[in-house]
């Protein structure tokens, strides 16, 4: 992870643009006298069909690699936002996006953990099914392509055959996703990007 990486991405459904997400690094904070990583996925849509935001936040301990704290949206909760702390090795659906972009990442490799927060959230996997050139607004990169199964999040249960586009060297960028909904293919494609330090 590198502080002060930010991906933008513009997303669309079909061939309508809905709205943009934000993937980030945005801080390192004490939790419990432990230095994390405080990283963000943003997303925010708004068409007359469909209106959505929603911030996730994840505090992440790199040594070893696992999510002490993580705060969604919760509409039964005080505020509307629900906070979960932890006290052994988990992932959460932002750590393990951040996780993924540490693997090896070898052809035809199947990555499973069975470390997710709530029981009914696992397995969690990545699967590595090939290699492609994607074109998208921040440019052209030659990407690793990933079938992702994390059943806590609908766009990425089995059923949505959704798949990560990340670049084919160290950095690991997560420059596209793809996944099936109900009313339509969701993209969300890399419109910028921030590198961090």
């Amino acid at each position: 992870m590198v502080l002060g990486e930010r991906i933008e991405y513009g997303v669309k459904l079909g061939r309508l643009h809905l709205g943009r997400a934000f993937m980030a690094v945005e801080a390192v904070e004490d939790l419990g006298n432990t230095p994390v990583y405080r990283a963000a996925l943003d997303v925010q849509i708004g068409a007359a069909m469909l209106k959505f935001e929603d911030r996730l936040v994840s505090w992440i301990a790199p040594q070893p690699f696992r999510s002490l704290a993580f705060e969604r949206r919760d509409s039964d909760a005080p505020g509307g936002r629900r906070r979960y702390d932890f006290d052994e090795d988990v992932l959460d659906e932002v750590a393990a996006l951040y996780m993924m972009r540490r693997l090896p990442l070898e052809q035809g490799a199947t990555y499973e953990f069975d470390h997710y927060f709530k029981a009914d959230g696992n397995p969690i996997s990545f699967r590595v099914v090939g290699r492609q050139k994607v074109r998208v607004p921040a440019g052209r990169f030659e990407t690793i392509v990933i079938e992702p199964v994390i059943p806590a999040l609908s766009v990425f249960r089995k059923e949505a055959g959704a798949r990560l586009y990340v670049t084919d060297d160290e950095r690991r960028i997560l420059v596209q996703i793809e996944t099936r909904t109900k009313v339509g293919r969701l993209t969300l494609y890399m419109t910028e990007y921030e590198e961090g330090r």
